[in-house]
């Protein structure tokens, strides 16, 4: 018997296919988008800038952020091994 030659795709090609590009556009997308909110706001470019100083320098560095609901200013300090320590901030890095 002769078998007819297979021209095209089935349908489980195209289901699969579709799939992975679904998925690869779900990555790209939640990548390209994840966090850029929060780099561009000047409080977290502060503190990355606070952690990096005390570091480097192997002195505590403290930075004062206002809490916007409460009208105050809440100390944050950064610790020369990397951690962060301030209100609501267990010094292990643990936020309550």
């Amino acid at each position: 018997m002769r078998r007819a030659s297979a021209r095209g795709f089935s349908l489980v090609e195209l289901v699969v296919v579709l799939a992975l590009m679904t998925a690869l556009t779900a990555v790209v997308g939640f990548a390209a988008a994840g966090g850029a909110g929060a780099r561009g706001r000047p409080e977290i470019s502060s503190l990355g800038r606070a952690r990096r100083t005390a570091i480097a320098s192997g002195q505590p560095v403290t930075v004062y952020l206002l809490d916007t609901v409460a009208d105050i200013r809440v100390p944050v300090r950064m610790i020369p091994d990397g951690r962060v320590i301030g209100d609501g901030i267990d010094p292990v890095g643990v936020v309550r």
